[in-house]
């Protein structure tokens, strides 16, 4: 999801420039990201509820403590950023 996110910036605001750039990868990518939301709300949703979690960071701190909470928020913010940028 994240690797869609930062690859499929251009795709989700730019449509019409990308497809015509890229061609069927824009429309690929598309399809893609939302097969993939679908697949991660039918495996994770149910789990994250149980926890009473609603964000990443809050469930893996659950099972791998607040470390990894601040580790996984760095990255997230990183990541977002740069997809804010592109």
């Amino acid at each position: 999801l994240m690797m869609s996110e930062f690859i499929g910036t251009g795709s989700t605001i730019g449509t019409a420039q990308t497809a015509y750039k890229s061609g069927i990868s824009a429309a690929w990518n598309l399809i893609s990201l939302a097969l993939a939301f679908v697949l991660f709300a039918y495996t994770m949703a149910k789990k994250f509820h149980e926890r009473g979690e609603y964000t990443i960071s809050g469930a893996i701190a659950k099972t791998y403590g607040n470390r990894a909470r601040v580790i996984t928020s760095l990255i997230m913010i990183y990541a977002l950023s740069v997809v804010n940028v592109s």
